[in-house]
This record gives structure tokens, C-alpha cells and sequence, in this order.
């Protein structure tokens, strides 16, 4: 040990260049110890020498040294089967000691020793101090400790470290996060464009004639925009914004038409579908084949805020895209608007349905509705006490859906505002009918239209315009399309 001091006062180490060199030569005779106690002797040694000698002649080497010093020495033990927790604490000790900090680099050095150390007990103190002076995280993969700066985010928030990224991972633009080569799959999204998911990701099937993973809402060419009866009901999800929150309320339109012959009906949907759903299926409207129509297809909303189908419906006054289609001049399409029932009383839902069945209010529902009493729209007149209770799916309003009272009272339309005025004829009306001051004897349509006026003049603009038009101010029924 006097040799090893000797040694290293005499070579007057005032370049910090040197003390790498120097470490080498010690770790050699660390490694050509031949037992646990030598290991241990010439350790105390070298630690003596930094604590003693180093401050003595005015060395302030970088802690770069010291790591690779440490590195150096975890190897000879290593490789000799010896495990010194006395070591560990040393180089802590003289680093902190020596350094005010200890670098990112060298924390970095010391977490490959800890994840090389074949003693658990080194393996944990290492850990420890290190996690001290930076947070660190295991890879998910093949379970070494990293800098949480050194490690990259994974599906399901998961990290992993870079050598198992580039070996076992790909990366999902879906998701900005690496994917497991187990779990990734090849697949095509809305658009058809090719990506990379997850295989639990429930957006994504298997489509056989694909041959790969596809979006529920991916369009083949092959495949027709419109859909079978009822096959839109598994992914109908409401859209909320700032109005269904406010209204406790959401609305869904369902428009039937006919084609004309004019142009395909296949091609009169795709070009709504387009322009609806920017080429998304599904994503504000879905088109299906309804077995009451002739030659034609129906239209549903999603469920969303009256301001939003407004604009949804705004289509209608295009008249490019609704070229070869009818829908009042028909026999056989209806304009249904579907209404959620959450915050609906039973004495809310009881006085609109006895409203619409009112045969008082005849000339009033005709004008708003441009028909009266057919055979897929019943009126059944009824008392308060009991019209919240469901009847037959055809009456004039559905109740026997369990999330929505349905409105079936419209004829079709492609005038957009006749479409509008149903919506806020509906919204409207259930919120006269939670009023408290609503009686059964002020369930009238002067009364209806005054509270409109009044309390909704704004939501109600269209209803009431189209209304006044129709009836020249009395309810008259008129035969305007």
C-alpha cells in the first residue's frame, strides 16, 4: 500500500488527463488480486490515494475519470466473482466528495455498472444513489434502468430503452408511441392509408377481403355508402359541444328520399357523403336501404346539438347534391327526429306527447309537419295522466326506444328550412312542457308559439317564420309543399 502511495505522490498527477491512465493501472492490479481481501486492500488503498492525494497536489480531475475508473473496477470484480458493497460506497463517497455534482454521463456509466452487477445487494444501492440524483425507470422490455430522459414512450405508457426500441418495436403515427412487434399490426385507416395500430385497438378488425386490419369507418371501393336497414345502430355516438351540455340534450334526424332515375342513388349518396362526412363514414351522418322505400335510401345523423345539424343539413341547399332525389313529393318518405331522454321528466314527455295527439292543435301540427295521420304516423289522442307510457312504435310519437322519444310526425323534405323548423319545433316543444306554469289546459299552439316568441326567440327563428308563412297567422292548413 506505502508502494501504491509512493507512487502516486511522486508522479506529482497535476494533469486530470492522467488520473484515467492511472486508474487503468490500478484496476489491472485489482484484477490480478488474488483474493477478496487483496481486492479489498488495494480498493482502500486507491480511495485513500484520491482522498489524500488529490486535494494535496491541486488535482480537480473530471468525474469522467472516476467513472471510467469504477466501470473499470466493477469488471475486475466481476469477473473474479467478487462482490464489494465497500466499493460502491467509496465511489460514491469520493464523488460527492470530491464534485459538487456528479454529471449525467457519469450517473449514466454507473446505471450500466448497476444493471451489470450480478450482486443484488450492489445492484440496489447503485440504484438507489443514483435515483437520488436523477429519476430513472425501468424498460418494459427487457427490464435495465434508464434516465427517464434515455427512454422512449410506448403504447399504453409504457417505456422502453432504445436498443430494445430499434430491435423489437415499431412506431405508430396513430398513436405517437412505439408499438411491441407482438402487438403491432399493419392496417388501413378511415381514409385507406396505411398505418400501424395495436391489435387491441377496437376501431380495427380484420376485413378477409382486405386481407388486413381496416377502420370500422374505412370505405372500400368496393363497398357501397349505403348500408343494410339498422346497420348504422352499434356506432351511433353522440357529439357534444358547449349546446348539448347547456340543453342536457341531444337530437338525431333521420330523412327518407327517393331516386327519380336521374342518376344513380349509389352515387347521389356518395356525393352527400362527401360533402357531410368529408369522406369519414359514419362521422356526422350514415346512409341506409330502408325496406319501405321504392327506390331510395334514408338518411340518420349522428346524435348532436341542434347548431350542429343545422349545419349538417346545410347539404340541402346545394342543389348539386340533391339532384335526382325527392322526398316531399312522395308517398312513402317520412322526416323522423329523434330526441335523447335524459333530463326528461315523465310529465315532460307526457304533456308533449298529449300536445302533438291533441286534435285541437290539427292545424298547427299540419302546418309544422305537411301531414296528418298516416299509416307510419298515428295520432292517438291522449290524457297526461298516462301518454309517457310507449304505445305503438307508429304512433305520432315514438315511445317505446329507451334512450330517445321519437317525432315521427314529418313528411320528407329537401327544403332546408322545413327540415330545420323540425328540429326546433321538437326542442322547443320539450321545453315548454318542463315548465312548471305548462297546465294541460295550456296545451295549445298559441300558447306554444307566445312562450317561442318570448323565451326562444332565437332557437326558434326558422319554426316560427315557416310557420306563419304556412298559416297565414291562424293555423290554416295549407297545401304548399
Amino acid at each position: 500500500m506505502r508502494i501504491l502511495d509512493s507512487v502516486f505522490f511522486r508522479s506529482r498527477v497535476s494533469d486530470p488527463a492522467r488520473i484515467g491512465p492511472f486508474a487503468e493501472l490500478i484496476a489491472e492490479r485489482l484484477d490480478a488480486a488474488g483474493t477478496s481481501r487483496d481486492f479489498s486492500r488495494w480498493m482502500a488503498s486507491f480511495s485513500r490515494c484520491v482522498e489524500r492525494g488529490l486535494p494535496r497536489v491541486g488535482v480537480a480531475p473530471d468525474d469522467d475519470n472516476l467513472a471510467a475508473f469504477a466501470g473499470l473496477v466493477a469488471e475486475a470484480a466481476t469477473r473474479r466473482g467478487i462482490h464489494s458493497p465497500e466499493m460502491v460506497r467509496t465511489f460514491w463517497e469520493q464523488g460527492d466528495r470530491l464534485y459538487r455534482t456528479i454529471s449525467t454521463d457519469t450517473l449514466r456509466e454507473w446505471l450500466d455498472v448497476a444493471n451489470d452487477a450480478s450482486n443484488g445487494f450492489d445492484r440496489e444501492y447503485m440504484l438507489e444513489e443514483i435515483n437520488e440524483r436523477g429519476s430513472c425507470s425501468a424498460c418494459e422490455c427487457c427490464g435495465d434502468m434508464f434516465f427517464d430522459d434515455d427512454l422512449e414512450r410506448a403504447y399504453g405508457d409504457d417505456l422502453v430503452c432504445v436498443r430494445c426500441r430499434d430491435r423489437s418495436y415499431q412506431y405508430s403515427e396513430r398513436y405517437g408511441a412505439w408499438i411491441h412487434d407482438e402487438y403491432a399490426r399493419r392496417a388501413l385507416n378511415e381514409r385507406g392509408r396505411p398505418c400501424v395500430i395495436h391489435c387491441e385497438d377496437e376501431d380495427f378488425s380484420y376485413d378477409e377481403d382486405e386481407d388486413e386490419y381496416v377502420h370500422q369507418d374505412y370505405e372500400s371501393p368496393s363497398r357501397s355508402i349505403i348500408r343494410d336497414y339498422h346497420a348504422s345502430k352499434r356506432s351511433q355516438v353522440p357529439i357534444s359541444d358547449d349546446w348539448t351540455v347547456s340543453a342536457n340534450r341531444h337530437l338525431g334526424v333521420e330523412l327518407e328520399v327517393e331516386c327519380t332515375g336521374a342518376r344513380d342513388r349509389t352515387t347521389i349518396a356518395a356525393g352527400i357523403h362527401e360533402a357531410v362526412n368529408g369522406g369519414v363514414y359514419g362521422h356526422r351522418m350514415f346512409f341506409e336501404r330502408d325496406g319501405s322505400l321504392a327506390d331510395g335510401f334514408e338518411m340518420i345523423s349522428q346524435p348532436m346539438s341542434l347548431p350542429a345539424l343545422r349545419e349538417v343539413f346545410s347539404f340541402l341547399r346545394r342543389p348539386e347534391l340533391v339532384a335526382g332525389i325527392r322526398s316531399h313529393r312522395t308517398s312513402t318518405c317520412g322526416l323522423h327526429v329523434h330526441v335523447s331522454r335524459t333530463g326528461l321528466s315523465n310529465l315532460t314527455i307526457a304533456r308533449a306527447v298529449t300536445f302533438v295527439n291533441d286534435p285541437g292543435n290539427d292545424a298547427f301540427i299540419t302546418a309544422i309537419a305537411r301531414r296528418y295521420n298516416t299509416g307510419f304516423c298515428r295520432y292517438v289522442e291522449k290524457v297526461v295522466e298516462t301518454a309517457h307510457l310507449p304505445g305503438d312504435r307508429y304512433e305520432a310519437v315514438n315511445l317505446t326506444n329507451a334512450n330517445t322519444i321519437e317525432f315521427r310526425i314529418f313528411r320528407g323534405s329537401l327544403k332546408y328550412e322545413a327540415v330545420v323548423a323540425a328540429m326546433e319545433f321538437c326542442h322547443a316543444l320539450l321545453e315548454f312542457c318542463a315548465r312548471e306554469s305548462t297546465t294541460a289546459s295550456g296545451l295549445n299552439a298559441r300558447a306554444f308559439l307566445a312562450f317561442c316568441a318570448a323565451s326562444m326567440s332565437d332557437e326558434t327563428a326558422t319554426m316560427r317564420r315557416y310557420v306563419s308563412e304556412r298559416t297565414a297567422g291562424l293555423f290554416q292548413h295549407s297545401e304548399a309543399a
